[in-house]
């Protein structure tokens, strides 16, 4: 449906516009082990985890 891909472009578009210029915030969530491909093309990295899902997270900069 698409929610998911909705939601994270708003977070990320929210957050480059309205922090500080020279700043960068980090994302970081935790995933189901479903969902790592999706957080990946969203441009997330992983944080192994043994026992669930990976934590995930990006660097955004102001533009």
């Amino acid at each position: 449906m698409g929610v998911g891909t909705i939601l994270m472009d708003r977070l990320e578009g929210y957050i480059k516009e309205t922090i500080t210029s020279g700043w960068v915030v980090s994302l970081e969530l935790i995933s189901t082990k479903e969902t790592i491909l999706f957080y990946q093309k969203k441009g997330f990295e992983e944080r192994p985890c043994e026992w669930d899902g990976p934590g995930m997270f990006k660097m955004v900069c102001s533009e």
